[in-house]
């Protein structure tokens, strides 16, 4: 399907904490990817995050977290993937009185880890944030060409009060990959575009008015729900193809 209709994808496998147990063998699992009939070249990466907090009062934590983050991003240069999507892992709810010590710690942790993979843009999503703030203060200080944002259309209506057209405008300069999907507005279900009450071909619509084209992500988690998704985008006039 991929090859059919002339689509990249995002790697998500290596997201999930599972990919990293002891017992799992690394390089036969990316020779595995390797050796599938895809080029991964203009195709996007997903760190792992569950649990993951680069900065961290507890050392052990900090340390597995950074570990995992640099393990990722070593397997998504090996593929040769363009883009590596990352959580930043903090806790609005608990920062508030270290905002810039931690904006700090992410600039510095960030552009170092750019400057030694200058082939891949590193792409910070937003996840649980209110407001758009963090993202403001952290890209106002960002020198490196290769960390831009992944706008999650899903993660900004469910978690932010702040309307996500604030948020487009903002961040328009730094905003290169978005991830769609639908939901309920309480909870991020990722559904697919077709079902759910986000209104994304007005969504979609917006989000080309005002960013300089982004690539996307239909972040849906089934063959079933893409091909619906994609069914969508053509009925809605968004993509000028039918899936094959």
């Amino acid at each position: 399907m991929i090859n059919k209709n002339g689509y990249e994808i995002e790697i998500s496998d290596f997201s999930s904490p599972l990919m990293y147990d002891d017992g799992k063998d690394m390089n036969s699992i990316i020779e595995w990817f390797l050796n599938q009939n895809i080029n991964y070249k203009n195709s996007s990466f997903h760190a792992p995050f569950i649990g993951l907090q680069i900065k961290c009062r507890d050392s052990g934590i900090s340390t597995l977290s950074r570990n995992r983050i640099e393990t990722s991003i070593e397997i998504a240069n090996k593929l040769g993937c363009s883009k590596f999507i990352a959580h930043t892992g903090i806790n609005p709810l608990a920062s508030t009185n270290v905002f810039s010590e931690i904006v700090d710690f992410h600039v510095n942790y960030w552009e170092n880890l750019a400057e030694k993979y200058p082939d891949i843009v590193i792409c910070l999503e937003n996840v649980w944030e209110n407001d758009d703030k963090f993202f403001i203060s952290f890209f106002e200080k960002i020198k490196s060409k290769n960390i831009k944002m992944c706008f999650d259309l899903a993660h900004a209506i469910v978690y932010s009060d702040t309307p996500y057209i604030t948020w487009l405008n903002d961040l328009s300069e730094y905003i290169v990959h978005v991830h769609l999907c639908n939901n309920n507005l309480k909870e991020d279900n990722h559904y697919a575009l077709d079902k759910g009450d986000i209104n994304i071909s007005n969504s979609i619509h917006k989000i080309e008015e005002i960013l300089s084209s982004p690539t996307y992500l239909l972040e849906v988690f089934s063959v079933e729900n893409t091909k619906t998704s994609i069914e969508y985008l053509y009925r809605n006039g968004i993509v000028s193809k039918e899936i094959i």
